[in-house]
This record gives C-alpha cells, structure tokens and sequence, in this order.
C-alpha cells in the first residue's frame, strides 16, 4: 500500500533560488494541487489530508525538462509558475520574470511513482 504523497521537484537549475524562496514557491505548488482536485473533482486532497489539514510531502530537486518528463508521465501532476519571480542581478537591481519553478506530483496506489520521479534527489 502507497501512502498518498505530494511529490514536489523544485528547480536546481535557477541559480537565485535560495531557501526562503524555495519554501515559497513549494508551498505555491500546495497550493496548485489543492486547485487541481478541486477544479477536476478528483478526490485525492482528503485522502492525501486524512484526518490532519495537511498530508505527507517529499521535496525532490530537478532541471526544467525532467519537471516536464513528469508532469507528462504522471496523471495527477502540474507545474507552478510564477508570475513575478524575483531575481537579482550583479549589481542587486530585482528584476521580475515568469518562471516555472517547481512541479508536483500527487501518488497514491492508483497513481504510482515513475522510476523516474523514483531515481530524483532530495531538495537540500
């Protein structure tokens, strides 16, 4: 039995993601699944949640196109973007960008892992 997991890949290839920045946008790609199982009535969120307001969540760390490989091997899974990103440059000038920052990946015993999302490191 697959305990219901929420799988989120964050980006290792933006070089000015830092830790603040990563809890942020993770807590963004929450956010996307909770809209995705409300938007297309799959109930995952309450067996994910169980008897908490929250369910169990792995961070794992990516390059963009194996976020992309997942998103398109796995049925419930998404990736975020964000609209004002913030970066800043050599001279400390913030500048804002679209940028997909992370994926998430939702498995359970209908919807297992890929040995790739399997293969993929800790977020650190």
């Amino acid at each position: 039995m697959t305990e219901p997991t929420l799988y989120i890949i964050m980006r290792r290839d933006i070089p000015d993601m830092n830790p603040g920045k990563a809890m942020a946008q993770a807590s963004h790609a929450t956010s996307d699944f909770h809209r995705y199982e409300s938007v297309w009535g799959i109930p995952t969120y309450d067996e994910w949640t169980g008897e908490r307001s929250f369910g169990r969540v792995i961070l794992l760390s990516a390059d963009l196109d194996v976020l992309k490989s997942l998103i398109d091997t796995h049925s419930i899974s998404g990736i975020t973007m964000d609209p004002t990103y913030p970066w800043r440059n050599y001279y400390y000038d913030t500048m804002l960008t679209k940028e997909y920052t992370c994926a998430w990946v939702y498995v359970d015993d209908k919807n297992p892992a890929s040995e790739e999302l399997m293969s993929l490191n800790l977020h650190t």
